[in-house]
Order: C-alpha cells, then sequence, then structure tokens
C-alpha cells in the first residue's frame, strides 16, 4: 500500500507528458482496504525540457519560403497549440487542415481552414493534400482514414521532396512514430508546442504571387466542395439527418460554450461535417477506436469537467442504446447533459457498407428501437420527439433550452449515405463524392 502515492503521482505524470492519454491502474483488493499513513507525496517528476532542433527547424523554415502550394495537416498532438499554430498560418499565409480528433485546435470558421480531410473528410482538403508540395505534419500519425492507399498519398509533395523543393514535415513527440507509415523529408522529434513558437520566429510572410495563387485555388476548391445533402425530399419523406444537425448550429452556433460528443457510426460523421468547431476540445469522440456507445458517458465525463458548458451527445439510435442506461447517471447526479438523437432504426454505417458493397443485404444492421421518449422519462429525464420538418426548429428550441439531462429524438431518413467517402483501397482523392455535388 505504501507504493500508491508513487504509483499514482506516476500515472498522473504518464497522462499528462508526452503523447497523452488515459493511464489504467490495477490496485488489488487488499491494497484497496488498507491503510495508508502519512501525507507526504513524492517528488514531482521534471517537466520535459522543450528543446529544439534549431537546424531542422531551420531546414523546415528554408522549404515553407520556397515551398509554393504547402498545407498544414494538424493532428490531436496539436491540442495546445492553437495560438502557435494560428499565428504561423497567417504569417506565412498557408492553409490547415486537420484529422477528426483535432478539429477546433484551428478556427473553422477562419478563411485559411479547410476543415478536416480523410475517408469522411473535406473533398476540398483531400484534394488540395494531394496538390500540395509542402505537408507540415503536426502531431498527427498519417493514419489509414487520412492517407488512404499509402503509395499514392500526397504525390506532388514527394515529388517535391525528390527535387529538393518539398516533401513532408512530420512534427512527432513519439519517435517510433517518426518514418512509421510515410516517409518523412525533415523529422522533427519533441515537443510541438516550443517548435511552433521557434518557427515562427524564423519564417517570413511570402511575397511570391505562387503563394497568393495557392490561397486562391484552395478557396475554389472550398467553394466547389463544400459539405452539402441536397434539400431535396429524403427517400421515405423522413428528415435528412444532416439537416437536424445543421438546425442545431444554426440555434447554437452564437455559443463559445457548446461540447459535442459522438457515438460511433453515419451520425458521427455528420456532427464533424455540418457544426463548425473553434476551440480545442470541443470534439470528444472516440475516432478510428469505432467505440460504439462512447457518447453518453464521454458526455456525463465532459459535463463534470466543464459544469458551465453546454455538453451535447450527437448520437445514433445504434450507438446510443449500448450506453443509454447512463442517462440514469445522469438524472441521479444532476448532470444535465443533452442527447441529440438521430434514429433511422437502422446501424447506418454498417447499412450503408451493405448497400454500397454488398447488394443491400441487409444483416444484424435492422435496429429494434424502443420509444426513446417514453425511455428518457422513465429515466428521469427530459424526453422529445421530432417526426418532421415543420416541429424541428420548435423542438430543437426546447430542448436546447431544457436545463435537465435530456434526450431529443430525431426519426430521420434510414437511405441518406455519408458522403464524401474514400472507399477501402482508394487513394485519398478516389473519393465517392455522392448525388449532391456536380
Amino acid at each position: 500500500v505504501e507504493e500508491i502515492r508513487s504509483v499514482v503521482h506516476e500515472a498522473f505524470h504518464v497522462a499528462q507528458s508526452g503523447k497523452k492519454g488515459p493511464v489504467h491502474l490495477d490496485l488489488p483488493k487488499d491494497v484497496m482496504v488498507a491503510l495508508l499513513h502519512g501525507e507526504e507525496l513524492p517528488v514531482a517528476p521534471q517537466p520535459p525540457s522543450g528543446e529544439v532542433d534549431m537546424a531542422n527547424l531551420a531546414n523546415i523554415a528554408k522549404l515553407m519560403n520556397m515551398a509554393e502550394r504547402p498545407i498544414f495537416y494538424v493532428g490531436q498532438g496539436a491540442i495546445e497549440c492553437k495560438e502557435a499554430l494560428t499565428k504561423l498560418a497567417e504569417k506565412t499565409n498557408i492553409p490547415v487542415t486537420t484529422t477528426l480528433h483535432a478539429m477546433g485546435v484551428f478556427d473553422e470558421h477562419h478563411p485559411l481552414s479547410l476543415h478536416m480531410l480523410g475517408m469522411h473528410g473535406a473533398a476540398c482538403a483531400n484534394y488540395a493534400v494531394q496538390e500540395a508540395d509542402l505537408i507540415l505534419a503536426l502531431g498527427a500519425r498519417f493514419d489509414d482514414r487520412v492517407t488512404g492507399r499509402v503509395p499514392d498519398f500526397a504525390p506532388k509533395a514527394r515529388e517535391a521532396h525528390a527535387a529538393g523543393t518539398g516533401g513532408i514535415v512530420h512534427f512527432e513527440i513519439e519517435e517510433s512514430m517518426l518514418d512509421k507509415v510515410v516517409p518523412s523529408t525533415v523529422p522533427v522529434l519533441g515537443d510541438l508546442k516550443p517548435n511552433l513558437e521557434r518557427l515562427l520566429k524564423t519564417v517570413h510572410a511570402p511575397s511570391s504571387k505562387a503563394r497568393a495563387d495557392w490561397v486562391a485555388r484552395v478557396g475554389e476548391l472550398k467553394a466547389k466542395y463544400d459539405f452539402r445533402y441536397g434539400e431535396g425530399v429524403s427517400k421515405s419523406g423522413r428528415m435528412k439527418p444532416q439537416a437536424v444537425i445543421a438546425e442545431f448550429y444554426r440555434q447554437v452556433a452564437h455559443r463559445d460554450d457548446v461540447i459535442v460528443t459522438t457515438g460511433v457510426g453515419q451520425h458521427q460523421m455528420w456532427a464533424a461535417q455540418f457544426f463548425r468547431y473553434r476551440h480545442p476540445g470541443q470534439w470528444v469522440s472516440s475516432g478510428g477506436l469505432g467505440t460504439m456507445g462512447f457518447g453518453v458517458p464521454s458526455a456525463i465525463g465532459a459535463q463534470i469537467a466543464k459544469p458551465d458548458h453546454m455538453v451535447v451527445d450527437i448520437d445514433g439510435d445504434g450507438s446510443f442504446i449500448m450506453t443509454a442506461c447512463e442517462m440514469v447517471t445522469a438524472a441521479q447526479y444532476g448532470v444535465p447533459i443533452k442527447v441529440l438523437l438521430l434514429n433511422n432504426d437502422f446501424q447506418g454505417m454498417v447499412k450503408q457498407w451493405q448497400d454500397l458493397f454488398f447488394d443491400e443485404k441487409y444483416s444484424a444492421t435492422k435496429q429494434f428501437n424502443p420509444n426513446f421518449k417514453a425511455l428518457a422519462e422513465a429515466m428521469h429525464c427530459g424526453g422529445y420527439r421530432c417526426e418532421g420538418h415543420e416541429t424541428l426548429e420548435e423542438t430543437m428550441a426546447a430542448f436546447i433550452a431544457d436545463e435537465r439531462p435530456c434526450i431529443a429524438e430525431f426519426v430521420v431518413d434510414k437511405h441518406e449515405h455519408c458522403y464524401p467517402m474514400v472507399p477501402a483501397g482508394k487513394a485519398v482523392d478516389e473519393m465517392v463524392l455522392g448525388p449532391d455535388y456536380d
């Protein structure tokens, strides 16, 4: 039992340093019930040195000044670097795209923002990454959801690397991740924030017309390939799920205190596409881990951590039903989370694949759902149900205003697919754009 002090201390240190993340502590029962005497704490571990590699940064600054079509590809490792990243992007006039986990690290209303890239990311971001002659990867790991078919990822940057005029720069805190998926022109090992702050002092504002032309080209891609879903009637006559999220965002866009959590599936991607994230930590999702049921418990945690914020779990019926009972916990302890529930009576993402690649042969994807409004009320929560556009605005407003833990069920079309989509085995620019793009 005397080891608990040092073990817990070390666990917190590991969780909050280097590549930050959760730490599992296994405490046997005899240790749990034993008495620990004294109040002395171990000596605090020393923080990382924050040293920067000046030689590499000088090379990177040279490449940034030389490149005609550079882009920042930003991962969750940059979550504490919003200010430095914004200043650097503005000074160098370089567009920014983020991974799913990094949404909010760069304000998505900023003119240089390309939003999220990858499998269900913005088509403009995917095309821009393929056209870029210099990719600056900040705290990102080149996940397969981002790269698509790896040999065909970033062809222009690879050509620029061979010519000595660009390439791929990778800032990473974990050495094993460097050159693991994509070889880098310049690898930078260490804490990202001090490196960006020093790099900001090293680069200069671009003066060439090529950079301005590149930003204009990115603007054209954004205008042509914005996220869209069409305003026509769905196949079933039900509301389109994207329209529900768009209405939610319309009603809260003026607020800075909204945190969104999600489960896993189509709703997760639509929540990423049709809400604009402006602050780090505003988006909480399990990402590629595919943890269905993540939305409710993560919303409870986020609400406890940020009691002055509005925390909304944008969820699907398949994911929500896995941890719906935890709404009782929210009600019991007065944790006022909200669940915006998109109910299409299917496990939608699996159905989408069965539609597109398995001739609509459905197996274990149709949901046999309860009455979610009645379920909410049975769990001592507020309950709402919306079945059509005519009551969407009113229901959403009441849901947002409710100060209790609450669930709002929006009955949506089961046939709607999530686009853009990079099919398995395809390059990131070989997207299926969907029927709503010209």
